[in-house]
């Protein structure tokens, strides 16, 4: 199976935007509608037949050959006016006198394909192109030309696993897979030569552009069933006006694409069989992990990478981060020899992985380069490295509050809560599991206990105010990690016990005795006795 895409160029027009090509006005033309095609405006009194209007050609690096065919939806009438060269060249096949006698807009769609990449990358590219004479201008033909809007389409092969992991009837991704490399280069040649794009971005959950390469990659890791998927990504496209004022146009663009499962097994064996020599020059995985300790010192050797059969000349590696630029200044690769080391210390609580796309390209001799020629272009393969930075218990667990204040009743029962402390680490692993325990626990403090992994402290026997009113617990955390570089941390709790009304007022003596002498005077309110 393959992976298929289409993509859908929109924008709205805030000034008309022209690019002279020889007699011809090529413009990228986008109106409110279903789709949009790239329109070609041509000087009828200034092109001559056999003139080039309009580059159709998708690049040919690293040996691709594509080979350019007109599609069965361009109309017969309009083919018999244009000519589609092998190179992907569209020319005027004789000379136009009339050209709005019988239409205003003439649609075209090329097809561009590389039978070399129908088991893995991108194979089918279709380009809508919308010809109108200068002639012919006018708000009438814009409003036929939107009854010929199409879509370019792309169409692509997702690569399978090499353990065959991936199902027919599901499309899975690895967090940083590329999905479809280097969007921009599916651009045909007029449009890449005479326009820039910039701020390429997914509107896909879990997939991105990365600007370095302008690569859609997969954010997580993942499967969903189904035989296509459909992603969403945007770009601005810039074309300069060789005329006028000079103002370059933003235009906003939509790609839709449409992803397939890979083929079955046995169809991806049996297209391996017809791989062109440059599948042997490849990574052994797409995908590689590998782990590394943080706080080293910059140096360390992370992954030494290689490609199968390397040609006589050798190989030249490059690295570019892939999902977050912060990793291309923490990593570095030696352009001959493939070897990944730290070019610092890294550190995990702020980083916990790194994603690298690595590139290796062939050495060709500078005879072959100059040459220019088709087979003497250098191949190239492409591998995902997956980082992933291994924990140091380098921190000490921090409690909530340095000092805890709580109260409870004498008369709570055994087993009441009392309070709850929380120490947090931010370390990973057993490095940042924190268990509980009272330093002080003899004495008054027997009268509390607290659970090693929640941080609860309760009551393990009955409390007595009048006994004891106030408890101090010194609570100290410490981490899991190994026993020598265990870490820690106290925090001081105060225990206030409230008083409960649980005991009867007693007098002193159950029997009081006084002598009171006869003469005294009641009307001085004598005191005869004390009673408590």
């Amino acid at each position: 199976m393959s992976k298929f895409g289409e993509m859908i160029f929109r924008k709205h027009l805030s000034a008309q935007s022209w690019r002279t090509i020889g007699a011809v006005l090529l413009m990228l033309s986008h109106y409110v509608g279903p789709g949009s095609s790239f329109m070609v405006v041509v000087d009828e009194s200034k092109t001559p037949a056999g003139s080039v209007i309009f580059h159709g050609a998708m690049t040919n690096g690293h040996g691709r050959q594509w080979t350019y065919s007109w599609s069965s939806t361009s109309p017969a009438t309009t083919r018999s006016l244009f000519h589609l060269s092998s190179d992907g060249s569209v020319r005027l096949k004789r000379a136009v006198t009339q050209p709005c006698s019988s239409a205003t807009d003439w649609p075209l769609t090329i097809d561009a394909y590389d039978p070399a990449s129908v088991s893995a990358g991108v194979s089918r590219v279709s380009i809508p192109l919308l010809v109108r004479f200068k002639s012919c201008g006018g708000s009438a033909g814009r409003k036929r030309q939107q009854q010929h809007l199409s879509q370019s389409k792309l169409i692509a092969v997702v690569p399978a696993a090499q353990d065959d992991d991936r199902v027919f009837n599901e499309i899975c991704l690895r967090r940083s897979e590329l999905i479809v490399t280097k969007l921009d280069s599916y651009l045909p040649e007029s449009v890449r030569k005479h326009c820039l794009t910039d701020k390429w971005m997914s509107s896909t959950l879990n997939q991105a552009v990365e600007s370095s390469g302008v690569d859609l990659v997969s954010t997580e890791s993942g499967c969903r069933p189904g035989r296509s998927v459909q992603s969403h990504v945007r770009y601005r496209l810039n074309c300069s006006m060789p005329f006028g004022d000079g103002i370059v146009e933003s235009n906003e663009m939509e790609v839709s694409i449409r992803l397939d499962p890979p083929p079955p097994p046995d169809v991806r064996h049996h297209r391996k069989r017809r791989q062109t020599p440059d599948a042997t020059f490849s990574f052994d995985q797409p995908v590689y992990v590998t782990s590394v300790p943080e706080e080293r010192e910059r140096g360390l050797q992370v992954i030494l990478l290689g490609v199968r059969d390397p040609p006589p000349m050798g190989v030249s590696y490059s690295m570019v981060a892939v999902l977050d630029a912060r990793s291309q200044k923490l990593f570095a690769i030696d352009g001959q020899t493939g070897s990944i080391t730290t070019s610092a210390k890294l550190d995990r609580e702020s980083m916990d992985v790194h994603y690298l796309r690595v590139t290796a390209t062939e050495v060709v001799s500078a005879e072959g380069s100059a040459a220019g020629s088709r087979q003497q272009q250098p191949r190239s393969a492409t591998a995902t490295v997956q980082i992933n930075v291994d924990d140091v218990n380098d921190f000490p667990p921090t409690f909530e509050q340095s000092n805890y204040e709580t109260s409870i009743k004498e008369s709570a029962s055994i087993g009441t809560a009392v309070l709850t402390v929380r120490a947090k680490d931010q370390d990973a692993g057993a490095n940042a599991d924190v268990h509980y325990s009272i330093v002080n626990p003899f004495g008054a403090n027997e009268a509390f206990r607290i659970d090693a992994r929640t941080g609860v402290i309760s009551t393990r026997l009955a409390l007595d105010r009048e006994t004891n009113e106030q408890y101090n617990l010194t609570i100290q955390a410490v981490d899991q990690g190994p026993v020598q570089e265990r870490q820690s941390a106290t925090a001081l709790v105060y225990v206030q016990v409230g008083d409960e009304n649980d005991n009867y007022p007693q007098f002193s003596e159950r029997t009081y005795t006084v002598d009171v002498a006869e003469n005294v005077n009641w009307a001085e309110n004598p005191i005869i006795a004390r009673i408590r």
